[in-house]
């Protein structure tokens, strides 16, 4: 929020990652603010594209580009013992 904040009144370009999503917790009041302050808007999915222009940003500053963390989880490239379920302690 700072940063975005800062940015736009610096007149700096401010983009904003997945921008658009319902959580129904307070972090979705900070992300919509945001969304506000920002210039681009790069949305998980077309849902959240069309919130987004809903809130009054131009349709073509909203481009989905997919959900990073599920790409994230889904990635072969994770280290190995991030993908265990239990972490053992050597103490």
């Amino acid at each position: 929020m700072g940063g975005a904040l800062v940015g736009s009144l610096n007149n700096i370009l401010v983009a904003h990652i997945e921008g658009g999503e319902r959580s129904g917790t307070i972090d979705e009041l900070i992300r919509h603010a945001i969304s506000k302050l920002a210039h681009l808007h790069f949305v998980a999915n077309e849902e959240a594209r069309r919130r987004v222009i809903q809130m009054g940003e131009r349709e073509t500053s909203v481009i989905i580009i997919g959900s990073a963390d599920i790409d994230v989880m889904l990635s072969d490239q994770l280290h190995p013992w991030s993908r265990q379920t239990t972490i053992s302690n050597s103490i």
